[in-house]
């Protein structure tokens, strides 16, 4: 009823009352599909949340003033994913600000 390929239609997505429910049936349905009752925790390393953008959605938007905002060393975080990575995470996504800093102390050394 809902999925067409792999994907809904952007109309199903706004679906209500049965129609949502069989919608979320659906999507627990192929979720299960391709992970089975498997749990992935994503660990996230920021890296930087400096920015020079401004983003309204954003926490680390630049006019975001109540942000403490740190850049991480590159020493140290290697040493916390390669000794100090618990276990159970199963991937980890390393993120920044657009902190052309961060950037270049990072890929450029």
């Amino acid at each position: 009823m809902f999925w067409h390929g792999v994907l809904p239609l952007e109309a199903d997505l706004s679906a209500t009352g049965k129609n949502q429910a069989a919608l979320h049936e659906q999507a627990v349905w192929l979720m299960r599909g391709y992970f089975g009752n498997q749990v992935f925790v994503r660990g996230v390393v920021e890296v930087s949340n400096y920015c020079r953008e401004n983003c309204h959605y954003c926490g680390m938007r630049r006019d975001n003033h109540e942000l403490e905002r740190a850049r991480a060393d590159f020493a140290e975080i290697a040493d916390h994913l390669i000794h100090r990575c618990p276990t159970a995470v199963t991937d980890v996504n390393i993120q920044t600000g657009e902190d052309p800093v961060a950037v270049w102390k990072w890929y450029c050394h």
